[in-house]
């Protein structure tokens, strides 16, 4: 079962209900390009390499919008929680 995290109780009001809204709507991924570069930024972000965070996060930054960017927190959110490999067993 996904869960959807709407982040601290500091994330504005307005983001936490279109995250909900997007899974009310069974939204489960972003249309590429920007949802591949999302996946791009999860698979950098695990291996620690910095320099490909930055490429990926400029070539992000001209598509992306509001529910590309939460779909990004999402994902790191989800995929470097608990379920997430130790540091001795990522990439």
């Amino acid at each position: 079962m996904s869960r959807v995290s709407t982040g601290p109780s500091t994330s504005p009001p307005a983001a936490q209900a279109l995250l909900r809204r997007l899974h009310d709507h069974g939204v489960r991924t972003v249309p590429k390009p920007a949802g591949q570069i999302v996946e791009d930024i999860v698979t950098a972000v695990w291996a620690g390499d910095d320099a490909r965070i930055r490429l990926l996060l400029e070539r992000l930054a001209p598509v992306a919008d509001t529910e590309t960017l939460l779909w990004l927190r999402r994902r790191l959110n989800d995929d470097l929680g608990s379920s997430a490999p130790a540091a001795d067993e990522r990439p």
